[in-house]
Order: structure tokens, then sequence, then C-alpha cells
């Protein structure tokens, strides 16, 4: 969850005090994809660990983070790959996908 980190904020009445009723949650699944949402604060739950209720919004809010430095497109070309010092034969691949950092190829 994202929330500023000033100190003294952790605690319920603090939040409250500040208004700080909507959070900006991130989360990442099983499978390392990350998603936000916003999340409103419904209550405080007791316990050992001091927690806040948030409401879950409709999972069709969530939205995806690209988290990768260059977004990656799914193109099919036909390449030669060369070695830079004849570390290997050059070769024919075609790619499976393509970024301004680089591309995956189909051997």
């Amino acid at each position: 969850m994202s929330i500023p980190t000033y100190p003294s904020i952790w605690d319920w009445k603090n939040c409250i005090s500040h208004g700080w009723t909507q959070f900006n949650v991130t989360f990442s699944n099983d499978e390392q994809a990350v998603y936000v949402f916003d999340a409103e604060v419904l209550g405080k739950v007791k316990g050992r660990i001091p927690m806040m209720q948030l409401l879950l919004p409709e999972a069709e809010t969530f939205v995806k983070i690209q988290r990768r430095q260059y977004v990656r497109q799914d193109i099919t070309l036909d390449t030669a790959i060369h070695p830079e010092h004849s570390e290997f034969i050059p070769f024919r691949a075609l790619t499976e996908d393509i970024s301004a950092g680089g591309a995956s190829i189909r051997l």
C-alpha cells in the first residue's frame, strides 16, 4: 500500500486527522504482475497489529502497471545474428518480441 512515510502517521488517529481516507494500493499477484487501484478506508481493525479495513473496488478497475523501462512489442521479424568477436557462427532467427532495450529471438 502506498502511504506517505512520515514517522508518526502509522496510527489511525493521524490518518483520519490528516484526512487520509483514500489510498492508492499497489500489489502483485502470483505471476508477479503488478496492479494499482484506489481504495477507501472503511474503519479500523483491532488486533495485535493495527490495521485499516479498506473497501476493495471491482477487479475491472485495477490497472496493470508496466514495470519495464521499455515496452515490449510482439513482432516477428527475420533477423541475422552475428557475433561481435567471432564467438559463434552467424545464424538467422525470428524475433519473438522487440523493444528499445533489445529483442527476444526464437531459435
